[in-house]
């Protein structure tokens, strides 16, 4: 069911992206340090994409992103950096959950290492 929920919060967020204008590039992506959820490029900027997923609002998803995972993904995004020095890279973070009614609610930060 949890990795169901995230595959679900995964392909929300993948579908918000493209709607924005980014090129998906891939998805579940393992590094030596952490797994990218998605990399997508946002004009000349690469993009490493954390996805939270929850099942309802019961606390802010993006509460899930604690110093460690920073760490890990920081990690991940300074290797991606070394494998396209040519590109600007970021990390941005995706969160959602569903109301009640199951409606999804999105919110995508940019940039969340600035």
């Amino acid at each position: 069911m949890r990795s169901e929920l995230g595959a679900q919060g995964e392909t929300q967020a993948a579908e918000l992206l493209r709607s924005k204008g980014y090129h998906i590039i891939a998805t579940n992506v393992r590094a030596r340090f952490s797994e990218a959820d998605i990399i997508c490029r946002d004009g000349d900027c690469l993009v490493l994409v954390e996805v939270k997923t929850r099942s309802t609002r019961f606390a802010d998803p993006l509460q899930a992103v604690g110093a460690a995972k920073l760490r890990r993904l920081r990690r991940a995004l300074n290797l991606l950096a070394a494998q396209y020095p040519e590109n600007n890279v970021r990390l941005d973070v995706v969160t959602l959950y569903w109301e009640p009614d199951h409606t999804p609610v999105i919110n995508h930060y940019l940039n969340v290492l600035e």
